[in-house]
């Protein structure tokens, strides 16, 4: 609800694309809400169970991510906003704020001016984007993932 109500509020053309996995009892509220406040039918899109090429494909068509979690320990959507080279806009959950390549809210009239001002300040996005996508290479890789749990191992082997 908060990422429709702030992008209505932001007033940025283009459209705002949810996706989840099933299309609920919530989604359907959410779509109804959408309709209310947007004339543009195609103001805001949803997508449901889309995965694999096809979420990396929604992911590199955006501009922007929004994340409007209420509550997450680590959100993998962040992760996949920096790996796809793409800045996000979030609520304070979890430890998204230890991420870099984004802009933490916490009201919906910041994530308005956030998504405002990363859709028309092109560095900023920019270097929003490159620092998530670096910290994907230097921190979150698969690899370094493999390689850090093989240390752990052998540590724990050895006391």
């Amino acid at each position: 609800e908060m990422a429709i109500r702030a992008f209505s509020r932001s007033g940025v053309a283009g459209t705002l694309v949810l996706a989840g996995t099933t299309r609920n009892e919530y989604a359907v509220s959410m779509e109804r809400l959408a309709r209310l406040l947007f004339e543009r039918a195609d103001a805001v899109r949803f997508v449901y169970g889309i995965h694999g090429p096809a979420l990396a494909n929604l992911y590199a068509d955006a501009s922007v991510c929004v994340i409007a979690s209420k509550t997450e320990c680590f959100p993998l959507v962040a992760l996949e906003a920096m790996a796809s080279r793409r800045p996000f806009v979030a609520t304070d959950v979890g430890c998204i704020s230890d991420l870099p390549g984004g802009v933490i809210v916490d009201s919906e009239a910041e994530m308005a001016g956030a998504l405002k001002r990363l859709l028309h300040d092109d560095n900023f996005a920019k270097s929003l984007a490159d620092a998530g996508y670096e910290a994907c290479l230097s921190s979150y890789s698969w690899s370094l993932a493999a390689d850090r749990y093989e240390h752990l191992f052998s540590e724990l082997e050895g006391s």
